[in-house]
């Protein structure tokens, strides 16, 4: 689970490094200082959630297992049920 969690950050770095490129050809200084922060945040992130992994033990590996399994579930019941599909509900009065 945090393997995902840290591609899905590496893609948004990526992204996000392009989008600092293009404010900085543009001159938008403060612009690019915000995305700047961000994209520091996201590696931030990513060494946290290394860090986290390392320190990981068997018992705390069964939790995240359950808690990976329980939060795939819910999103696919939540696509089923129209939640993320946005299909119109049906509403009685």
């Amino acid at each position: 689970m945090c393997e995902k969690v840290i591609l899905i950050y590496e893609n948004d770095i990526v992204e996000k490094e392009s989008h600092i490129a293009l404010l900085h050809k543009m001159g938008l200084l403060d612009s690019e200082r915000k995305a700047t922060g961000i994209k520091q945040m996201y590696n931030a992130h990513i060494e946290r959630i290394r860090e986290i992994q390392r320190n990981l033990d068997d018992r705390t590996l069964v939790v995240f297992d359950s808690y990976e399994c329980g939060y795939l579930k819910g999103v696919i019941a939540k696509s089923v049920t129209g939640k993320y599909t946005k299909q119109p509900r049906e509403t009685t009065i």
